[in-house]
């Protein structure tokens, strides 16, 4: 979508020939590109949506939650020498 709307945008392309050579349907390209202008997309990365709308911890929960994994690694480690 990206692709296709920087192509429009710099008269690289025809909408509906962007939108033909993407599989994308004009009507929807055109609004992209109108949302784009106005500055309300902000990334169409799935990395970028998904930190955003599926985020569950906070950066202090994530931080403490790293915390305790590594010493629960460090822990198993230790069982495992001691067993072995």
């Amino acid at each position: 979508m990206e692709c296709a709307a920087a192509e429009v945008m710099q008269g690289k392309k025809s909408l509906r020939k962007a939108g033909r050579d993407r599989n994308i349907d004009k009507t929807t390209l055109k609004r992209f590109i109108k949302k784009k202008e106005k500055g309300e997309v902000k990334s169409v990365a799935w990395g970028a949506v998904a930190d955003e709308a599926k985020r569950i911890f906070t950066d202090e929960m994530e931080e403490e939650l790293a915390k305790h994994l590594k010493q629960l690694t460090s822990s198993m480690a230790l069982l495992q020498l001691s067993a072995g």
